[in-house]
């Protein structure tokens, strides 16, 4: 992918909740392409006001099985 080409993703679907984490399918388009499905978490933290907001960081996974462990995984 060239540098001034943006990334396109597509069908962002929730797919699991626990607790304060959340999972996420969707598509990605490759250089190819070709849509692919990946999967990416999303934490939920909150603000100095007490205010639920996403945290900042995104991890991807290639499957959904790695997802899920991700989801069900220790926090603390």
């Amino acid at each position: 992918m060239a540098e001034h080409e943006v990334e396109q993703t597509r069908n962002d679907t929730l797919i699991a909740e626990k607790g304060e984490r959340a999972i996420y399918r969707f598509e990605i388009r490759k250089p190819d392409g070709i849509w692919t499905p990946m999967f990416r978490g999303q934490d939920t933290i909150h603000d100095a006001q007490g205010s639920d907001v996403a945290a900042p960081a995104h991890p991807t996974f290639p499957t959904e099985e790695q997802a899920r462990e991700w989801l069900t995984a220790r926090t603390d």
